[in-house]
């Protein structure tokens, strides 16, 4: 089927839903949890929950990426 330029955009699967498409990114809402964590009297020991139990998301301003990398270096120490 042939769509004219505004025909299409009605039929489209998103019609009505785009604002999904434009949300904030990932890293956007990582670096607003950061912040957010940064700001926190409690920073450290939330970082230490989350390296012994091996939690996902940001935990005292760090992602799992960072505390995997922070878990690595830490062994390397000993």
């Amino acid at each position: 089927m042939t769509y004219t330029a505004i025909e299409w955009a009605a039929e489209a699967a998103c019609a009505g839903k785009t604002e999904m498409f434009f949300q904030e990114t990932m890293k956007t809402i990582v670096d607003k949890a950061k912040k957010i964590c940064n700001s926190c009297g409690a920073k450290e020991e939330c970082l230490q929950y989350a390296l012994e139990n091996n939690e996902r998301g940001v935990w005292g301003a760090t992602t799992e990426r960072e505390r995997r990398q922070l878990q690595a270096q830490m062994a390397a120490v000993g």
